[in-house]
Parts: structure tokens; sequence; C-alpha cells
């Protein structure tokens, strides 16, 4: 028989395994929440971009959340939370434009954890990292296969997305059009709709049909998921609305920017567009006026340099002032 001394050092060592085993799971997990709370917070700043740039708050949260999440493969390489680990890591080099680390940390996923529940996403994710370094056939073989034998209908949406994006990129535009067009048709998801509908009406535009291109972009903005899409389209619209030869409407269209007090960032560009389409429809003096006014209230911007271009052009091919032309083309420099 055991002595008594010996059982309380039997259960000393079984309780300090016990804490130590603990310990361990506690670390690794506190260290995975910690990463996706960064990775969540830099969500929050991408929401609030004007621009496709990562702010500098955004890529802070990017770059802490890549730290601890890279300490799960360091320190806890067999723990449940590896694959994970490597999927946000992955996410967030893409959203830093970090597009040939994204891709490699994917493919990382891929191919040690082919059984992960995340291996169909890291696929996706690949192919749009893979088309942002314009690895077209890579790219395309990664969608295929989540179109083969994938069973999520929405992972299989977004990789036809991303065989249309392909398309496009390959200037095969009549293609892209068919692809947007069966993608738009079959997505549930209401971004995912807008954004197909949207590159549907640019495809349409490279093929010069901007009647089409309008109707893609009026689809466009009815499942708008944010107002910042909206202005984008609404933008995209009248220019396509322009090229038509349709001005009356492209002003129209611009003018649901210029009434709208929420819109404010995308003013400038609807009254460059407003005063283009008046030139267009042969109101040269207004167009004059209305780009020379917004040179006097918006000078020194990017808003200022266009007005200074179109007003070059103007004088360059409607009055063959050539000496007035090349003083505002010099002045689009500064």
């Amino acid at each position: 028989m055991r002595s008594k001394t010996q059982l309380l050092i039997l259960k000393f060592l079984l309780f300090a395994f016990l804490i130590g085993l603990f310990s361990s799971g506690c670390a690794y997990y506190n260290t995975f929440f910690n990463a996706k709370k960064e990775f969540n917070a830099a969500a929050k700043e991408r929401k609030k971009r004007k621009d496709d740039k990562a702010t500098s708050q955004e890529n802070g949260h990017y770059n802490k959340a890549i730290e601890k999440a890279s300490a799960i493969l360091e320190l806890h390489s067999n723990s449940k939370y590896v694959d994970d680990a490597l999927f946000m890591i992955g996410q967030c080099f893409y959203y830093q434009k970090k597009y040939v680390n994204a891709e490699r940390k994917f493919s990382e996923l891929i191919e040690l954890y082919g059984e992960s529940n995340l291996y169909e996403a890291s696929l996706l994710w690949r192919a749009k990292s893979r088309i942002e370094l314009r690895k077209y056939t890579e790219a395309m073989n990664d969608c295929r296969e989540l179109n083969s034998n994938s069973g999520n209908q929405s992972l299989k949406d977004e990789a036809q997305f991303c065989l249309a994006v392909i398309a496009f990129g390959n200037e095969e535009y009549e293609e892209a059009i068919e692809l947007y067009k069966s993608v738009a048709a079959e997505a549930n998801d209401k971004e995912t709709r807008a954004n197909t509908y949207f590159k549907l009406g640019e495809s349409y535009n490279e093929l010069k049909d901007y009647a089409s291109a309008s109707n893609a972009f009026q689809n466009a903005i009815k499942y708008s998921p944010n107002l910042e899409f909206r202005y984008t389209t609404l933008l995209a619209l009248g220019k396509a609305q322009k090229l038509s030869g349709n001005n009356d409407l492209a002003i129209k269209t611009f003018n649901r920017i210029l009434d709208d007090n929420a819109a404010k960032d995308y003013w400038l560009d609807a009254e460059i567009e407003v005063a283009d389409a008046l030139y267009k429809n042969g109101k040269v003096k207004d167009a004059i006026n209305n780009f020379n006014y917004l040179i006097e209230e918006n000078s020194k911007t990017v808003a200022a340099g266009k007005a200074h271009y179109h007003l070059g052009k103007i004088y360059e091919d409607y009055y063959f002032d050539y000496e007035q032309a090349k003083f505002h083309y010099d002045l689009v420099k500064k």
C-alpha cells in the first residue's frame, strides 16, 4: 500500500499537471482572442475608408493581429487555432495590399490543413490575392475547384465573380458580361449583387454600350450596401449617360449628388461632371463659368486641377486658342 505521503505527492503532481494543461489552453485561447479583437477593430476602421487605402489606424490593428496570430503559429503550433490564425494573417495581408504575403499564407493553410473547415474559403481568398498579382491562370484554377467541389453557394457565387474579374482583366469583356449576369441572377447577398452590377456596367462601358452600362449602374444603386457605394455608382451612371450623348439626363443624375448633404465628399466631382455635360450640350460659356467658379472656391485641390484640364481642352478644341489652353494645362501641375 502506498503511504499517505506518496498519495499526497501524486495528487499534487496530478493537480500541477492539470493546472499546467489548463494554463496552456488559456494562453493560446487568449492569444487568439486578442488577435481576433485586433482584426475586428481593423474591420471597423475599414468601413470608414474614403478610398481603398488602409488608414494608419487600420494598419496598426492589422499589424497587432498579425503579431498575435503569429504567436499561435510559433508557440502553440499544435493548437486547434492554427488554421484560424493562418487565415486571419492572410486576410490582414490582403487588406494591407501585401498580396504576395497573403497568397503565401492561404497556400500554407491549403497545403498543410486540407481537412480544415477554412480550406474552401482559403481557396477563394488565394484566388483573390492571385487576381491582384495578375496570376490569372492560377486564380482561375482555384475558382474552378471551388465551383466543382464546394457545397457553399455563397463561396461559389464569389468564385464566379472572381472568374468574371479575370475575364475583364484579360479584356474578354463579352465573357465577363455573361459571368457577371450569372452572378447577379443567383447571388442572394445584397453587397455581392451590387458589386456585380457595378462591374457589369464597367464591362459594358468597355464595349461602348453605354445604354446597357446605365441600366447596370441603376441596378447597382438599388442594392447599394452603403452611401459611399451609392454616390460612386451615381457618378458612374452619370458618366455613362453623358457618354451616350444624354447630357440632360446626366446632369439630373449628378444633381442627385449635389442635392444630398450627405454626399459632400462627392460634390466637387459631380460639379466637374455637370460643367463638362454643359460643354458637351453646347453651353460653352456656362461650362467655362462653372469651371472657373470651382477653381476660385477650391484652389490648389485635385478638383481645381481637373477643372483647369477641362478648360484647357475647351480652349484647344473649341476656340483653337492654344496659348490659353497651355496656360490652363500648365496650372494642372500646381
